[in-house]
Parts: C-alpha cells; sequence; structure tokens
C-alpha cells in the first residue's frame, strides 16, 4: 500500500493522460493537434502543483531527483503514446524528427536515471514538446510553413538554452 500512497500523484497523471489523449482522439478532428499538445503540457502539472493542492508536504521540486526522475520517466510515456495516437497527423519527414526528439530524450532520461546527473538533460533535451508546438504552427502559420527548417533551427536553440537555463538553477 505504500507504494501506491507515495506514487498516487503519477499513477494519476498516467491515467489521466492516457484517458485524455484517446478520448481526444476519438471526439476531435483530424486536422488538428491543438487540444491533444496543450493536453501534454497541461497534464504535465498533475503529478506536482495539482497534488500539492491536496497534499502540501508533497515533495515534487526541481531539486527533488526522484520526483525529476518519474517526472521525465512520465513524460516520455506521454510522448510515445501521443505518437501511437496521433502518428497519422504527421508526414514521412515530421514523424522521422518526432522519433528523433524522442530517441535522444529517453538516452538523456535513461542516463539522468541511472547516475541522477542532470547535465545528460541538457545534452539531450526535451525537444518533442517544442516541435509540437511549431508542427503545429507550420499548418496554420504562412511564415512558420515557408520557413520551417529555419524555425526549427531557431526552436531547437531555444529549447538547448532553455534547459541549460532550466537545470543550472536546480
Amino acid at each position: 500500500m505504500t507504494f501506491l500512497t507515495n506514487h498516487l500523484p503519477q499513477i494519476f497523471r498516467i491515467v489521466l493522460t492516457t484517458v485524455t489523449l484517446i478520448l481526444l482522439k476519438y471526439f476531435q478532428s483530424n486536422t488538428s493537434l491543438v487540444l491533444p499538445i496543450a493536453s501534454l503540457f497541461l497534464l504535465d502539472t498533475v503529478d506536482c502543483d495539482v497534488y500539492r493542492l491536496f497534499n502540501t508536504t508533497y515533495k515534487c521540486g526541481k531539486k527533488d531527483l526522484d520526483y525529476q526522475k518519474s517526472d521525465k520517466i512520465i513524460d516520455l510515456y506521454a510522448y510515445t503514446l501521443f505518437i501511437m495516437i496521433f502518428y497519422d497527423q504527421f508526414d514521412k519527414h515530421n514523424l522521422f524528427l518526432y522519433f528523433y526528439f524522442l530517441l535522444s530524450r529517453a538516452v538523456g532520461v535513461y542516463m539522468f536515471y541511472k547516475t541522477e546527473n542532470k547535465n545528460y538533460l541538457k545534452l539531450f533535451y526535451d525537444g518533442v514538446n517544442a516541435f509540437l508546438i511549431l508542427f503545429e504552427l507550420s499548418k496554420h502559420v504562412i511564415l512558420v510553413k515557408t520557413h520551417y527548417k529555419f524555425f526549427l533551427f531557431i526552436t531547437v536553440c531555444f529549447k538547448i538554452l532553455f534547459e541549460i537555463v532550466f537545470y543550472k538553477t536546480s
């Protein structure tokens, strides 16, 4: 019973992510990924921020390694589930990019899990979320679509800088 109570926020996030993405696929049109992408970001707060509303002693800060490990693993689960459900929205090129960012991050999470060295999270940055935003923008904003490679480069640079700053303070 201790395992369940200690990991209730993570279990809640996994279940909620699974149900939400499946329902969004079932009830939404096949033209937009705005809601599924937004749900990934919102659901990332469920296991920590929302749970702390009910349990103020729950540790889930940037310095809590156990929480950080589980959070990164659940992020990978959410990204994997996302592409399993919405793969038909991607052309081959963008599907390849998605898998590249996902596998790169998986290497970083694995190395972080094994060594507890957050530098691996900087080196193997989380490019999936930034890529998803850019991908969806390219469907709606002609400037992004016509200069997709340039915006991809800028997005990757921005994301790397963000990760360096974010993990420097933790």
